[in-house]
């Protein structure tokens, strides 16, 4: 799949578990990202909000313990 990396983005962040691929979307919920897109609507906005990474609880506590 190839990305427009010089696609214009809003100043909107979504932040991406590095392992698991599911997004923050309120602070403590991490969805699915299909989920994500139907939720917020996605492909209605004019431009598409920034990526960063992160990692979500459930990853964190699985990595944690190994």
């Amino acid at each position: 799949m190839i990305y427009d990396t010089n696609a214009p983005r809003s100043d909107d962040i979504l932040i991406v578990c590095s392992w698991c691929k599911k997004i923050n979307t309120n602070g403590e919920i991490w969805e699915e990202v299909e989920e994500v897109v139907v939720s917020l609507g996605l492909f209605e906005f004019e431009r598409l909000p920034q990526l960063s990474h992160g990692m979500c609880g459930d990853c964190y506590r699985t990595i944690t313990k190994e």
